[in-house]
């Protein structure tokens, strides 16, 4: 969404609180990290200040490319297998 006035983001921010919001920013050093322990536990996460282009080892997720192995979900982000 085009949020200029941050009024959608704090709305957002106050619907989910109480589901753990992860709330990231591409900036961030650890923005992968903290996607991929929201991802297991179906804690919702809000991306701030996205451009146009995004960081590629999130394709997967926007994709939803799931596969199953020995029974489980995996996604893979980055280098790693998360389930």
């Amino acid at each position: 969404m085009i949020d200029p006035q941050g009024q959608a983001n704090k709305w957002l921010k106050t619907m989910e609180k109480a589901n753990n919001l992860f709330v990231v920013r591409l900036s961030q050093s650890d923005f992968l990290r903290k996607i991929e322990m929201a991802i297991p536990s179906g804690c919702p996460v809000l991306m701030e200040n996205i451009q146009e282009n995004l960081d590629p080892s999130l394709e997967p997720v926007l994709l939803k490319q799931v596969y199953k192995k020995s029974g489980q979900k995996y996604i893979k982000i980055g280098s790693d297998a998360k389930e």
